[in-house]
Formats: C-alpha cells, sequence, structure tokens
C-alpha cells in the first residue's frame, strides 16, 4: 500500500531527495537475505535493523531517533493504519517539518 510521497527540498541535507513510501507485511519466512541467514541487518544506507511497536513511533522514538524526515513518514502511517483501526489520534512531535510538503494516499486500498 502506498503511504505517500515526500518530496520536500529540505527534507535531506545531502541533497534533494523525492522518496516514495509503502507499507507491506513482513513475514520473516518467507524472507531472503544476501547471507541466507533470513535476518535483516544494516547495510549502506543503515548501521543496524530494529523492530519498533506501531504504538511506540513518536511517542518513546521521537524526532532524535530518526534520520531526516523518516519519522513524518512513519506517523503518516501510522495515522493510516489507526484511522482503520482506531479512533485515537496519533501523537505528531518532535517532527523535523512539521510543513514538508508531502501528497498521501490516503483511502485509497490496494490488494496485492
Amino acid at each position: 500500500k502506498l503511504i505517500g510521497v515526500y518530496s520536500d527540498p529540505r527534507r535531506d541535507n545531502r541533497r534533494h531527495i523525492v522518496s516514495i513510501a509503502y507499507a507491506l507485511e513482513f513475514q520473516s519466512s518467507s524472507m531472503t537475505t544476501k547471507d541466507g541467514t533470513g535476518v535483516p541487518k544494516g547495510g549502506d544506507d543503515a548501521k543496524e535493523v530494529i523492530a519498533v511497536p506501531l504504538e511506540e513511533i513518536g511517542v518513546k522514538y521521537k524526532g532524535e531517533d530518526w534520520y531526516a524526515d523518516h519519522l513524518t513518514i512513519l506517523l503518516d502511517f501510522k495515522e493510516q493504519i489507526m484511522a482503520t483501526t482506531t479512533a485515537k489520534a496519533v501523537v505528531r512531535e518532535g517532527e523535523i517539518y512539521e510543513d514538508v510538503a508531502r501528497a498521501l494516499c490516503e483511502g485509497v486500498a490496494e490488494e496485492v
């Protein structure tokens, strides 16, 4: 499922980067990795891989825990998930740019 398109020129201080963010269901039993272990590892763009519970994004894990506008992307995802499961509002604290330019794909259901 498409979460959104993020193109604000301020989102990454290295250069102007456009990201297209998708949500997917992770099934470890069918995952293949380069080393054959099936365990995700950090590579050239991340020093480590961790699992973060959805409810802790923006609460326990805030702006300083994420690179650039990755918190904004995750909060947008969290809002989309929570809109279908609960009426709770998502706390949006710690985003680098609260007015970030993005195109969200709300209410669009895709079958895989």
